[in-house]
């Protein structure tokens, strides 16, 4: 017997599922705080995908400015050998698509 051979259910109406039961509240200076770790690891170890996200932007006078901080802040991180994380996780991804 198919699916669609079988006469229709009735229509229940449930309650709401209350989806945040149990949750803990968190204070707005902790998720400021969060916030704010978050942006510095992207800044300290995403400064390709920074790059890459200025080269795409419009052409435009504040781009070049954009693409210019970009392209230091990216060679500094190089420098410092902060994109080693991010080129190893890349190349790794690529060997796991071949």
């Amino acid at each position: 017997m198919s699916y669609l051979s079988q006469p229709p259910r009735p229509l229940t109406r449930r309650p709401p599922v209350e989806s945040m039961t149990g949750a803990v509240r968190m204070p707005l200076h902790s998720v400021i705080r969060m916030v704010a770790l978050a942006s510095a690891v992207t800044l300290v170890l995403g400064s390709q995908a920074i790059l890459d996200w200025a080269l795409a932007l419009p052409v435009h006078p504040a781009s070049d400015l954009a693409v210019n901080a970009a392209d230091q802040w990216h060679a500094w991180m190089g420098q410092v050998g902060l994109t080693r994380p991010a080129e190893a996780a890349r190349s790794g991804f690529r060997q796991l698509q071949n």
